[in-house]
């Protein structure tokens, strides 16, 4: 029986492990799509009033794309966010380009586009780095 449920554990740990992943690599498949050939990064809650940017595959497991509990049962962040160059981003605005936001929806398993200003925390120039193929000079660095 012991032997049983030691096989069984080690089955069910693979697999969430492979849905994890899979859903890390639907995260950047997505977040390309939604870019649409833009330059754009992603960022992911570092806490309840932050972001940092994803430096890693890890950073996309659900463990690290967690929004905060609010106090009325809303969120105090979103679980990430892509900042996408808008289409017109020699528009410059304080000498920032303009980025468009998007918040990952775990529902619709795809980032959305965020209206109005969106969480407080959440400013309109990102703390990472849009380049062309965010990710895939993420998966091709050491």
């Amino acid at each position: 029986m012991n032997r049983r449920l030691l096989v069984f554990v080690f089955v069910a740990l693979a697999v969430g492990n492979a849905l994890l992943i899979a859903l890390a690599l639907l995260v950047m498949w997505r977040a390309e799509d939604a870019a649409a050939g833009r330059a754009y990064c992603v960022e992911v809650p570092i806490g309840s009033f932050e972001y940092g940017p994803v430096t890693r595959l890890r950073d996309l497991l659900a463990y690290s794309m967690r929004a905060g509990p609010g106090p009325h049962g809303d969120y105090l962040n979103f679980h990430a966010v892509l900042f996408a160059e808008r289409p017109e981003a020699r528009i410059v605005k304080w000498g920032q380009p303009l980025y468009e936001r998007f918040n990952w929806s775990y529902r619709r398993l795809r980032f959305v586009r965020i209206t109005g200003q969106g969480h407080a925390a959440l400013g309109d120039t990102p703390a990472c780095t849009p380049v062309p193929r965010f990710f895939s000079t993420l998966l091709l660095s050491p």
